[in-house]
């Protein structure tokens, strides 16, 4: 069904890695049950330049094993790395990422329903985001500045205790 490639690290709760994460973000998405993964070693990433590389010995051969594997129970929520769903992209501007539906919420970063693969993608999203949010508010809803008749003056002859000070 899907194709991941990158390092795989074993844990010692299980399997994980950039190829791991990869794989269980596409299962999320596509909201698949009863699902396996087969892993091969040394199986080369495809390459889209037209420049030809050089494989080293182990890349060369054909990949020696492929291993089937029943994925278990997820790993606790604080341990994500990154989490689908969230507040779909078309209730959202994109250019100001305001909402559609209440006029002067904003929203930015993993709040969206918005993910990417491993490398840093989620993290350029979440910056980019919250760039275009706080432009937007900054530009739409300035900050507000009171006439001074409108603070409240304090009087001179009212007396004052600080905590630091000692009371005679």
């Amino acid at each position: 069904m899907a194709t991941t490639y990158g390092a795989l690290e074993i844990e010692k709760y299980g399997i994980s890695g950039p190829a791991v994460i990869n794989a269980c973000r596409i299962i999320s998405r596509l909201n698949l049950k009863n699902v396996s993964f087969e892993i091969s070693k040394n199986a080369p990433a495809p390459d889209n330049s037209s420049k030809p590389r050089k494989l080293n010995r182990a890349q060369a051969q054909p990949a020696s094993k492929v291993w089937k594997i029943e994925p278990g129970k997820p790993r606790p929520l604080k341990e994500a790395m990154t989490t689908i769903g969230g507040v779909a992209l078309n209730e959202v501007y994109p250019q100001t990422m305001e909402s559609r539906k209440v006029p002067g919420l904003y929203f930015a970063g993993e709040v969206l329903d918005v993910d990417g693969p491993c490398g840093g993608y989620n993290l350029q999203a979440a910056f980019s985001t919250a760039r275009l949010a706080i432009e937007s508010i900054a530009k739409n809803h300035p900050i507000r500045k009171y006439p001074p008749q409108a603070q409240k003056r304090r009087n001179p002859r009212e007396k004052r205790y600080y905590s630091n000070r000692r009371r005679s």
